[in-house]
């Protein structure tokens, strides 16, 4: 989390060097860059506010993600070709569907991109026709701890032994 909230802060450097020759004081004034803080947390408070909580179950069976409409989508673990996650800074669950068919609802081809790009602007990032991006900022209990569940869980499968 604190990680978001520095990267958030790091646009923000160049101003403080303008602010100091433009209030004419020693750089670890406080004052001005507090200020300048404040404002820069504010986009990934904001950020964080809108997430609707938990976006994705890892269950026993099967992976359930909500879909940005509200909506889950429910995918066996058998039927995923690729299900890790991705990034350093910004984390992101990547989910290839290898039988869109068998997904409840069934998935349509590009169809998780259209509702992607429908919030983000038409920008989606996605490119496979049954891919599947789910951010995880927020996430609890947290990115290292959903790894784990995601590898045992397809190492089960591809295992063949049941999950526990």
């Amino acid at each position: 989390m604190l990680r978001h909230y520095a990267i958030w802060t790091l646009p923000a450097l160049p101003v403080f060097a303008v602010l100091t020759v433009v209030f004419d004081t020693a750089w670890y004034s406080p004052l001005p860059y507090l200020l300048l803080m404040l404002f820069s947390l504010a986009g990934p408070y904001a950020r964080l506010s809108r997430e609707n909580g938990l976006p994705l179950v890892v269950g026993r069976d099967e992976l359930r993600l909500t879909r940005r409409d509200g909506t889950e989508l429910a995918v066996d673990w058998a039927d995923l070709a690729v299900a890790e996650v991705r990034g350093r800074l910004h984390h992101l669950l990547v989910v290839e569907v290898a039988a869109p068919e068998r997904t409840r609802p069934p998935l349509g081809r590009w169809e998780w991109a259209r509702l992607v790009a429908q919030g983000n602007g038409g920008l989606s990032g996605i490119q496979r026709p049954h891919e599947i991006h789910v951010s995880l900022t927020g996430l609890e209990p947290g990115v290292d701890r959903l790894r784990e569940l995601l590898a045992a869980r397809t190492d089960a499968v591809a295992d063949g032994t049941p999950a526990a």
